[in-house]
């Protein structure tokens, strides 16, 4: 980037104007960057001089605009870019409808598929997985099994990828049995499930309790002569550990070295929150820094794991220990680490000492939730301390915060 810029300014000093091939390339560079300020600058600059926009430019700040959330910024464009007489691409289209899927905005990601089809656009599986994407990501199955029957009807010709977005809207909307049946369908017509499809199958059926099922699709890929990564083993550990499997978690886990897969942090952390949700806390602060003596670095979730097992045994000197220890290691504690604390506390009736935490998540900027005021209202009213809980209510109320747990203060004290 540096070097494009110098010779932007060479050109610029010696009087030879840039042209609209020049300026669209830089502005892409800023755009891939994430510098989207300059990128804004470039295009004023750019119309300043005289020159128009075309195609290539447009669409490179709308698919930056949309990589950095601003998708308000990129309808803008995308009107201005229509307004101009700028024809949008499919490239163009996709960025935007992607962005708009990821954040939920279904509608509007509608609205600008029947532009693009009012334009004469035609969409491409690229297109038609990212919308499918975002409606099973919003729960409208019927929807995206529509679109899929229409792109049949188009004569797409699904790939592999299409059917990994499928398969994991699926099992993301509770519908295993249908994804089961999808896989074996797409086998009988040659196409093979790759270990991305496997993964997130045993993800979705140890995460709805079947564990055997979760263990059989590890079988099945291994027969299939998919050889499993090591995010298909932490599925694998984490839905062990979730079922109360804990030897068998830990057997997966020494099977990975067998393997030659090198153990992450994510796999890490989720034995070690395993064992400490099932009362194997030794085994847990052994296996911790067993993780930092090979090189992997503790996160906040890796501490609030082992923070939060100490907590359930009562060994708050311990938890303390950690705490200071992930401060040291410049870790900031964040929502998750606060709530065991605060939770944990109150239940063994330490509630000052949660109304300590609170005060200082405040301080630090770290936003409650409901479930953290509600368990301390709820811990105050129980203890008779109707003072504080009236004043944790008010101010919960002012953060936007209100249910009905916290109203049987407010009944209480009225009475």
């Amino acid at each position: 980037m540096p070097k494009a810029l110098f010779y932007f300014h060479e050109m610029k000093i010696q009087r030879v104007k840039p042209n609209v091939v020049t300026f669209s390339t830089l502005l892409d560079a800023f755009c891939k960057e994430g510098m989207m300020q300059e990128a804004a600058k470039f295009f004023e600059d750019m119309k300043q001089l005289g020159l128009r926009p075309n195609e290539f430019t447009y669409t490179s700040l709308i698919d930056g605009y949309c990589k950095m959330g601003s998708l308000n910024e990129a309808l803008k464009l995308m009107n201005k870019m229509l307004q101009a007489g700028v024809p949008m691409n499919i490239v163009s289209y996709t960025a935007l409808v992607d962005g708009l899927c990821e954040a939920g905005r279904m509608e509007e990601a509608e609205e600008v598929f029947k532009e693009m089809l009012k334009g004469g656009v035609a969409a491409n599986q690229i297109f038609c997985t990212s919308l499918i994407h975002g409606y099973f990501k919003a729960g409208k199955v019927e929807k995206a099994m529509d679109l899929i029957k229409e792109m049949r009807g188009h004569g797409m010709d699904p790939d592999i990828s299409f059917y990994g977005t499928l398969i994991w809207g699926l099992c993301n909307n509770g519908k295993l049995d249908e994804a089961k049946l999808l896989i074996g369908k797409i086998t009988a017509e040659g196409i093979h499930a790759n270990h991305v499809i496997y993964t997130i199958l045993m993800h979705a059926s140890f995460k709805a309790g079947h564990k055997v099922e979760g263990l059989n699709v590890l079988k099945e890929m291994q027969d299939m002569g998919v050889v499993p990564t090591v995010v298909t083993c932490g599925a694998v550990v984490d839905g062990l550990c979730k079922s109360g499997a804990i030897e068998e978690a830990s057997t997966y886990f020494n099977w990975m070295e067998d393997m030659d897969l090198e153990t992450n942090l994510l796999v890490y952390t989720a034995l070690i929150d395993g064992l400490c949700k099932n009362n194997f806390l030794g085994e847990a602060e052994k296996l911790f820094y067993q993780m930092v003596k090979e090189d992997l670095a503790p996160d906040e979730v890796s501490y609030t794991s082992l923070i939060d097992g100490n907590l359930r045994h009562g060994n708050f000197e311990r938890a303390f220990e950690l705490r200071n220890e992930m401060i040291n290691n410049g870790i900031k504690l964040g929502l998750k680490t606060y709530a065991s604390f605060i939770w944990w506390l109150c239940q063994f009736n330490q509630v000052e000492q949660a109304r300590v935490f609170l005060n200082e998540m405040n301080e630090k900027g770290v936003l409650p939730d409901e479930a953290i005021y509600n368990c301390l209202i709820r811990k105050y009213h129980e203890l008779g301390n109707m003072d504080e809980a009236i004043a944790v209510q008010k101010e919960m109320i002012e953060r936007g915060l209100f249910n009905g747990i916290s109203d049987c203060v407010v009944t209480n004290e009225q009475m």
